[in-house]
């Protein structure tokens, strides 16, 4: 109940939010009468999910707003409802994004259309779809986003279209050979739900910072380095490379230092 209180809440809190903003600071004005405006904001909106998602996974702290989703070990359509309360806050400054130019009478909409797509990939039953696959987030694509498999981290953001993930090299293909294994890299080992939902957050504001080697040493000594800490990507440590995408940075080999599946 404390979860479902605080998703609703945020969802009701973000959606005031943008329709104050997009008061404030669209550019143009679209009809929301036009069939058109209403398949423009299918795409934008699929691409904002797909930044905030990605981000999400590559931008330090925000992995915090998405960890549990990925914390179970299991890949059924309860994991697709298995959501941190504090979500809809993480990604809302890439939904804002639209606040230029889409109304919030369709915006709203779309949003939620573009959550609950995403229910039905969240299943082992079905097998890869052919061409679709190309073109659509399918149940295929999302069990890769789901493993832990060295191959699968980081990979195949999209909601209901997998083509942002093939423009921006995101994308990898379900292996035939190697059965995905769910969960996190280091697994919760727990159903502890309020454990569940700010451990996270713990973890990335003060333990990664005082995390120390082998030698004692710290990985990330003085304060920028520990406020660097936070916002570095999940998996990172000093020595690894990183590029840039937008405005944050994400690891150059997506497997480095993620063991093989045991």
């Amino acid at each position: 109940l404390f979860v479902v209180w605080f998703r609703l809440s945020g969802s009701l809190v973000c959606n005031t939010i943008y329709c104050h903003v997009y008061e404030k600071v669209h550019l143009i004005k679209l009809d929301i009468y036009n069939p058109w405006v209403w398949v423009l904001c299918f795409f934008t909106q699929d691409l904002a999910y797909y930044l905030g998602h990605r981000a999400m996974h590559e931008w330090g702290i925000f992995w915090a707003f998405h960890q549990m989703h990925h914390s179970s070990e299991y890949f059924n359509f309860a994991t697709s409802i298995r959501k941190n309360a504090f979500i809809e806050i993480g990604a809302l400054g890439f939904n804002l994004l639209q606040c230029l130019f889409m109304p919030p009478q369709i915006f709203i909409p779309h949003r939620h259309l573009n959550w609950t797509y995403q229910f039905w990939i969240h299943n082992e039953y079905i097998p890869h779809i052919g061409f679709l696959e190309y073109i659509f987030c399918t149940p295929s694509n999302h069990r890769v986003h789901h493993g832990r498999n060295p191959y699968c981290i980081d990979r195949n953001y999209g909601s209901i279209l997998i083509i942002w993930d093939r423009m921006f090299g995101t994308y990898a293909e379900e292996r035939a050979d190697e059965p995905v294994v769910y969960g996190l890299v280091e697994n919760v080992k727990t159903y502890n739900t309020l454990w569940l939902q700010w451990s996270p957050f713990d973890f990335y504001l003060r333990k990664k910072g005082q995390m120390r080697d082998d030698n004692g040493k710290q990985y990330f000594p003085g304060f920028w380095n520990k406020l660097s800490a936070i916002f570095a990507p999940p998996g990172y440590l000093p020595g690894m490379k990183t590029r840039r995408f937008l405005f944050w940075h994400y690891l150059a080999d997506n497997t480095e230092g993620i063991p093989e599946v045991e």
